[in-house]
């Protein structure tokens, strides 16, 4: 359970499902088109303040995705707002900040943790544990007065035993590592070997460009980015 990977899907989850009956109660008083912009306006000042304060570097798009990227920018960004801001009358400024807030932990900070989850468990592990999304809203909307039902019941149940199964799961086997070249977040473990020409802290993380040599061993693992072998 105390797996990175495990824990940021898991937080992802719980963030992602808590949004849906949280966004529920600002319909009162936000229509629904103005609060989806929100929730997003939300997301993206919220972790573009993250980043500043953490003072990440810049994050750079593949030069193939720079057209996807701006169509996202124009369309979602500028002429969505605008549009909606034509169409919708502003609520209550503690409505607007209340939005922003549940947009940014359900989903910007939900999304970061989604996205570090498929690093360290893969796409099928990570997709497992961020199904019970749904039951936490369910659980959440229940506290906040909503009707239980059997069908709410089961489905909780049968969430809980998959869950269960992963997380008593012991994949391990010996495998082999190929040569590998590529760039992310690491610390000195035992996949990461590598050399340097200035001196590296123990357990300090940090990101560039290193090779893998050929490895052989045997330890328990997820399909990560260092584990994508065959069995």
């Amino acid at each position: 359970m105390s797996h990175p990977g495990v824990l940021a899907a898991f937080g992802a989850a719980i963030l992602f499902g808590a949004g849906t009956p949280l966004a529920k109660l600002l319909l009162e008083s936000v229509n629904p088109w103005l609060l989806a912009g929100l929730l997003y306006l939300g997301s993206g000042v919220g972790l573009t303040l993250y980043r500043l304060l953490r003072r990440a570097p810049p994050a750079r798009v593949p030069t193939g995705e720079l057209l996807w990227f701006a169509g996202a920018v124009i369309a979602g960004g500028i002429v969505g707002p605008v549009l909606l801001m034509l169409g919708a009358v502003m609520p209550p400024w503690s409505s607007v900040a209340a939005a922003m807030l549940v947009g940014f932990f359900a989903y910007g900070v939900s999304l970061a943790l989604f996205v570090v989850g498929l690093r360290h468990l893969g796409t099928a592990r990570t997709a497992a544990y961020f199904s019970i999304a749904p039951f936490i809203g369910a659980m959440l909307a229940v506290i906040l007065g909503e009707p239980v039902t059997v069908p709410l019941l089961v489905a909780g149940a049968l969430m809980a035993l998959g869950v269960w199964w992963h997380l008593t799961e012991n994949h391990e086997h010996k495998h082999v590592h190929d040569v590998l070249e590529h760039a992310h977040t690491h610390v000195h473990d035992e996949h990461h070997q590598h050399a340097h020409e200035f001196p590296i802290e123990p357990g300090i993380k940090y990101s560039h460009s290193h090779m893998h040599q050929p490895m052989t061993h045997n330890h328990a693992h997820f399909p990560d980015v260092h584990h994508r072998h065959d069995h």
